[in-house]
């Protein structure tokens, strides 16, 4: 197969043009970062630089394609509301005009669950779980009106899936746990809540395999969406534990109401939206939410409609990290 992923010199998009190109297809990389673009091209892929924004480019990488694998985004807690509909919107917009235009087969768009995200404790989430009546952030608002742009594809006869695989970590994670570790390190990082709420992560070969999967699939309803985890919802404070432990650093222990915590983060929102826009806050409401609330989902469709089955557990995961992490942090 012909191949197009965007976001390739991200954390997803380098692991999945890696797999594909190693099961025999024919892959063109994209992204914005030129020297990771060339890492790829040391293995055989094809790459060429491209802006999400830049829609004739966009139209031109989608031409030949049958699959397009969109993974690429401005995936933040922090940041302005033109950077976000810029690339996360637009640019989707962008990918889906360009493969209708060029006929591409079937376009799988890796959008979030945190369009779920609500400061309650939520367990077993479905797809068609009511969504709230407002988003968390912009960040969340735009993944949601991202896949909005899909859906007005599909209306125009684009054949798509959308995946929702939440907080991907593993070998070369820039984002989830290197921001953890580095609260971990400052010995300032508290318990916040009661130290008891439970989470899903993805290890990045599971949503490498869930992205495969979606591609080669019967499809059942073009634009449905697919919530995607390891499947193994784990208790987030002990794992914290867990990670500082093997890393020797500094355990949690003080525990700090959740509540307080969240004042705390929206007035260091507002100072820094006032003073300093460009910079994220120490803490954001969003930041205090996923360290204090249940958020688990159910990946019952997937596994029934995609043939999904996460083959690396979150224990097997966390410890794969570790180990990469140990070697690269001697």
């Amino acid at each position: 197969m012909n191949v197009l992923v965007t976001g390739a010199t991200g954390f997803l998009g380098h692991a999945l043009a890696v797999e594909l190109h190693k099961q025999g297809h024919d892959v063109l990389a994209t992204g914005r970062n030129i020297q990771k673009g060339r890492t790829l091209e040391s293995k055989g892929i094809t790459f060429e630089q491209g802006e999400l924004s830049d829609s004739q480019k966009m139209e031109e990488l989608c031409h030949g394609q049958d699959w397009v694998f969109h993974s690429g985004a401005l995936s933040s807690v922090w940041g302005s509301r033109e950077d976000f509909w810029r690339c996360n919107v637009q640019g989707t917009r962008n990918i889906v005009q360009g493969a209708l235009r060029q006929k591409v087969q079937r376009l799988i768009h890796i959008s979030s669950p945190s369009i779920y995200f609500q400061f309650a404790h939520q367990k077993d989430i479905r797809e068609d779980t009511p969504l709230p009546p407002k988003f968390i952030n912009t960040y969340t608002a735009s993944k949601y009106a991202a896949e909005e742009e899909v859906m007005l594809g599909v209306k125009e006869g684009l054949e798509s899936i959308i995946l929702r695989p939440r907080a991907i970590y593993g070998p070369g994670d820039t984002s989830i746990f290197p921001r953890i570790l580095r609260s971990l390190k400052s010995g300032r990082l508290p318990i916040i809540g009661n130290g008891k709420n439970w989470t899903d992560l993805s290890y990045v070969d599971n949503v490498v395999h869930a992205c495969i999967c979606a591609a080669q699939a019967s499809l059942p309803h073009s634009g449905r969406a697919y919530n995607i985890t390891d499947g193994t919802p784990v208790q987030l404070w002990p794992l914290l534990h867990h990670i500082a432990e093997e890393l020797q650093l500094p355990k949690p222990y003080k525990k700090r109401s959740a509540h307080m915590i969240r004042w705390l983060a929206r007035g260091m929102e507002v100072v820094h939206r006032v003073v300093m826009p460009e910079k994220e806050p120490l803490l954001t409401e969003y930041g205090v939410g996923l360290l204090s609330c249940t958020c688990t989902l159910n990946i019952d469709r997937a596994k029934k409609e995609l043939g999904y089955s996460p083959t690396i557990s979150t224990s097997k995961g966390m410890e794969l990290f570790l180990s990469w992490w140990k070697e690269k942090n001697p």
